[in-house]
């Protein structure tokens, strides 16, 4: 074992030499930003700037130069600290045996990708000190539990060793990398060498349509393209990402499921041993990625000497910017975001159902809520007790849908008018029935009335994206989550969200401004101890946090021990307070 590291502490000093020669000075080098050599000594950076799909990205987002409209640091950030940099390669199913292997062809081929970049830029004129470069740590995150936990899933899921051959990788393709590899389903049919990949999620996945790269030229015009239309941009090939709705999706197809782009985490899938996909709360989950583009909040300000800010955001954001700029700059966008986003989720939510309507597996236990079976049985349990206090009728034994989101879309559902809510109300309730009626539902009574519930989310979604949200309307949807009755925070997930969605809201209203009172603040703390409400809100961020076994472990054991009523008495006094401070 010793020696096996010694041999890969050797592939990382071995560079220096090899790069010991030094080129003359160009009279056309320019200073750079940041010392290349650093670059060439990241193994993230060297494995994603060597990708063909992502060099033309690299040219300006990777500079540091910025301009008003573009930071120009977005790859940086993406490289630097964002997990979904390196998702695929800490999935790829390597057995014990055969990972010190792996990390050996892994060092191996990223150093020679290093030497091949460093001889690149010194035939641009550049003088590179040969001596400072080298991979400066052993990534140790990227192989490790993760890649043990997929291979083991694999074996399995479709017969031990069965991953190692081409047709069995292929399986693997098509049922994990479509979301852990950034592969779309046309790709999963490719014949890509096994050795030879990209090493997470990149750019063009979530910024291209397909193969329509047309975009990627025109964009180089700034100002001619900051002006064109959402519609212009897309024909062009360039998806959508400042329409929060958009970019919301994108994030959920992943992070709840899209069964035709095939993401789709079956129950079978959960039993080989994948860890239950948490709920989402789309802002909450940006800000910790963290965000590698500018909030509206931020592009509006920095823009705001710009003689094309106006029209921008017109054209990006009807109905918010129609009161003018004062408006716009009142607008409060990450609780937009918050609640644009929970709409989201329960149109994936039921889109899935509808979906899996039409296939073989209806009825797969993963399309239900885990913890309709998946809790600790105890006597006179607030579970029990939601049956027997419920306000219409329910009929106990029913797998139930997944509850995660329901608080949070229904604050949403309100921000559309009393009419649109009671309407949207109606419509929740005949998809309850279609489970009510039939253990798992009927299939083709949740298609019909799923399909109802899309279309009546997808206006209100419309609607909402082009209303203001400010400080008055922020605080009273503060308050109505205060309101929550107990039995919705029965889940571990549910509670969750409303703690996001509360640390969302509050933080923006300080920002702006808004000055709480000192029972609101102590309130708050509370809110986010896990000693008092039994919730660990904090995500595992970072390119250094590993889910499994560590934080899967413990986010276990707090499900299991989860009441809450701690929550419930936070919440209690938080509305309490509120109200005082009128």
């Amino acid at each position: 074992m010793i020696e096996r590291f010694i041999a890969l502490a050797w592939i990382f000093v071995s560079i220096s030499p090899v790069l010991a020669q030094s080129s003359k000075p160009s009279s056309s080098e320019q200073p750079r930003p940041i010392k290349i050599e650093d670059r060439l000594s990241d193994p993230v950076y060297v494995a994603w700037t060597s990708e063909p799909s992502v060099a033309q990205c690299v040219r300006c987002h990777l500079n540091d130069k910025g301009t008003e409209f573009s930071r120009q640091r977005e790859m940086r950030d993406w490289i630097d600290r964002d997990k979904h940099a390196i998702a695929r390669q800490r999935v790829e199913p390597f057995s014990p045996e055969n990972q010190e292997t792996e990390l050996l062809d892994l060092f191996t081929r990223l150093n020679r990708l290093a030497l091949k970049q460093a001889a690149e830029e010194e035939a641009k004129g550049y003088t590179l000190d040969r001596s400072a470069i080298g991979l400066r740590e052993v990534p140790a995150e990227w192989i490790g539990t993760s890649n043990l936990l997929s291979r083991r899933m694999c074996d399995k899921l479709w017969g031990e060793g069965t991953v190692e051959t081409a047709a069995g990788y292929q399986r693997f393709r098509e049922a994990c990398l479509t979301c852990h590899g950034g592969v779309s389903q046309e790709q999963t049919a490719s014949a890509e060498s096994l050795s030879d990949y990209p090493i997470g999620i990149d750019c063009l996945y979530c910024h291209q349509q397909g193969e329509q790269d047309a975009w990627q030229k025109e964009h180089l015009d700034e100002d001619r393209w900051r002006l064109s239309s959402p519609r212009q941009k897309e024909s062009r090939g360039m998806s959508d990402m400042v329409d929060t709705a958009n970019q919301a999706s994108t994030c959920l197809d992943c992070h709840v499921g899209n069964r035709d782009k095939n993401m789709f985490v079956t129950h079978q899938m959960y039993a080989a041993g994948h860890p239950p996909l948490p709920a989402i709360e789309v802002q909450t989950f940006c800000d910790q990625l963290p965000m590698h583009w500018q909030t509206p909040s931020q592009l509006h300000d920095n823009l705001q000497d710009g003689k094309s800010r106006d029209e921008y955001f017109a054209i990006n954001y009807p109905g918010v910017a129609e009161g003018g700029p004062q408006q716009f700059s009142e607008t409060y966008f990450d609780t937009r975001k918050l609640f644009i986003g929970a709409l989201q989720a329960r149109r994936k939510s039921v889109k899935l159902l509808v979906d899996s309507a039409a296939t073989d597996d209806w009825g797969d236990y993963a399309l239900y809520d885990c913890a309709a079976c998946h809790h600790e049985l105890r006597s006179e349990s607030a579970r029990q007790r939601r049956y027997l206090t419920a306000t219409r009728s329910v009929v106990p034994g029913r797998p139930r849908q997944p509850e995660w989101h329901a608080v949070l879309t229904d604050v949403a559902y309100r921000l559309n008018g009393k009419q649109a809510y009671a309407d949207l109300g109606k419509l929740e309730s005949r998809l309850r029935d279609c489970f009510d009626a039939k253990p798992f539902g009927s299939a083709a009574a949740v298609r019909q009335v799923g399909r109802e519930l899309i279309d009546a989310i997808d206006e209100t979604v419309s609607d909402v994206s082009r209303r203001p949200f400010n400080g008055t309307l922020t605080v009273n949807a503060i308050k109505v989550l205060c309101d929550t009755d107990v039995s919705r925070l029965l889940t571990y997930d549910a509670a969750r969200q409303i703690v996001w969605a509360m640390n969302v809201m509050i933080e923006e209203a300080e920002r702006e401004g808004v000055v709480f009172s000192e029972a609101t603040r102590r309130a708050l703390s509370q809110l986010n101890d896990p000693a008092v409400t039994g919730l660990d809100v904090d995500l595992p961020a970072g390119r250094g946090q590993f889910i499994y076994p560590d934080y899967l472990n413990d986010a276990f054991e707090r499900r299991a021990a989860f009441e809450p009523t701690g929550l419930k008495a936070v919440l209690d006094d938080l509305g309490r307070s509120l109200e005082a401070g009128k």
